[in-house]
């Protein structure tokens, strides 16, 4: 290779890890944003205290909302390590994100004789992704799952069908997704069948080892059922769609986050115009298998659930992955790649999205004006003595929580959970309690504290 064009390589590499060690270094010690409150880590904090258990009744329906609780069983022991605090599991988060980076370079390694530039390249290639930036470090259960996912998938492309099998029950107890690979998994065995890679024996066998997790996650619903007194979910299976309208719109927004958001629509961009005109099988055969990994989950997501940003995390790594191997088996070829990722990066580094959406989302940098939001008009209280105050989400989960990092209110100020028919104040907020009502009908403006996506207004009433 010429010194030119790896030194090239070696500054787009640091420019990168640069980009990413910042983004991490000035979100890990930051408090605790909405389900991080008031859900995963709420239920870790509730399992530290009160003993590790993967039983549904071990942790409150308030902190679970009836989600198995494997996240949960994995970070309280890590809690007790790093400390029970947002920097303390910012970090073990952290941490669980780079042993799948590890294990993703050793399978490259291993498998496909990747030399150090380019696992450096495809590692580099996860890391200017603003989604598997702030989720590398979030307490959210993505992650693990996405950990979960790629073991399985792999295991099975290899023929491990049984491995494959019991990284999938672990994945079911981490979220319901996880059944996802229930139906994914057979397709993998049919298609070694139909390459006449396996006899017709080994398929029904590789088959037959899915009744693992199928077993795992019926036995968990049905001792749910038995002591909550439901099989899933009710706030979740609100969210499934029947209608094809409303399926429709929402799997076109997943398909777009995943393709063309975060300006990933310049690697899509690239992944298609190569593909025409180079034509090479091995590629075709690589892009086959993602877009099949990539629509079959969105459609699964936009059925049976209201697919955020950050659920999205598993289809926009499989792109990601796919356009890696492309641009480093294609470098050499086609100089124009090198300059679409350069472009993908510095409009990143801008915070630049010609297809974001107008909401806040912890998918990218967003969430942290919600959090300054909230810290601001937690100092505005405290400074001008306001009380009693009505706090509700997210404001009241940052008093109500001593580990989510939030400065307290004094002492002396009276946190109110509803409205009084007596003179109080409120706090109005968006997202928070403006995304459920408009019940601003006789209150007064006090002051308002305003972000592009984030703002919240201090008001009174007599």
């Amino acid at each position: 290779m010429p010194a030119l064009k790896r030194t090239f390589i070696y500054l787009f590499i640091i420019g990168a890890l640069a980009y990413a060690g910042y983004f991490i270094f000035t979100g890990i010690s930051l408090p605790f944003y909405a389900d991080e409150l008031g859900g995963y880590g709420a239920a870790i904090r509730h399992q530290v205290e009160n003993g590790i258990s993967l039983s549904p009744n071990a942790t409150p329906y308030k902190y679970t909302f009836g989600h198995p609780q494997m996240h949960t069983v994995v970070m309280a022991p890590l809690a007790h390590i790093f400390g029970f605090n947002p920097l303390g599991l910012h970090t073990a988060a952290l941490i669980l994100t780079l042993i799948g980076i590890g294990m993703l370079a050793f399978y490259f390694k291993k498998y496909y004789a990747f030399k150090r530039m380019e696992l450096s390249l495809l590692i580099t290639m996860l890391l200017v992704q603003p989604v598997f930036l702030t989720q590398s470090y979030m307490v959210h259960s993505e992650m693990l799952l996405l950990i979960w996912m790629g073991l399985a998938i792999l295991f099975a492309w290899h023929k491990k069908y049984l491995a494959a099998a019991l990284i999938t029950s672990l994945a079911v107890l981490t979220k319901e997704t996880g059944m996802f690979l229930v139906c994914l998994l057979p397709c993998i065995a049919i298609y070694h069948y139909y390459k006449r890679e396996i006899t017709a024996k080994r398929m029904l066998g590789s088959i037959a080892y899915l009744t693992l997790p199928v077993i795992t996650f019926l036995t968990f619903i049905w001792v749910q059922n038995e002591q909550m007194r439901f099989y899933l979910s009710p706030t979740n299976l609100g969210k499934t769609t029947s209608s094809l309208d409303g399926v429709y719109h929402k799997f076109i927004g997943t398909l777009r986050f995943v393709f063309f958001g975060q300006n990933r629509f310049l690697l899509t961009g690239a992944i298609l115009i190569y593909t025409i005109t180079k034509k090479r099988k091995e590629i075709i055969l690589y892009l086959k298998m993602g877009l099949f990994l990539i629509v079959s989950f969105c459609l699964a997501s936009a059925i049976l659930s209201h697919p955020i940003e950050r659920y999205l995390i598993f289809p926009v790594v499989v792109w990601v992955l796919i356009f890696s191997i492309i641009f480093i088996k294609g470098q050499s070829e086609v100089k124009w790649i090198w300059a679409l990722t350069c472009l993908a990066l510095v409009l990143n580094v801008g915070q630049w999205d010609m297809f974001r959406s107008d909401t806040i989302s912890d998918a990218d940098l967003t969430y942290r004006q919600n959090i300054e939001n909230t810290e601001q008009t937690i100092a505005y209280i405290n400074a001008h003595e306001i009380t009693p105050v009505v706090l509700e989400f997210p404001y009241n989960f940052s008093q109500e929580y001593d580990h989510s990092g939030y400065t307290r209110l004094k002492e002396s100020i009276q946190v109110l959970k509803s409205p009084p028919k007596t003179k109080h104040y409120r706090v109005f907020s968006w997202p928070g309690n403006l995304e459920h009502e408009n019940d601003t009908q006789g209150y007064q403006p006090i002051v308002r504290m305003e972000f592009p996506y984030s703002f919240s207004e201090l008001s009174i009433k007599d």
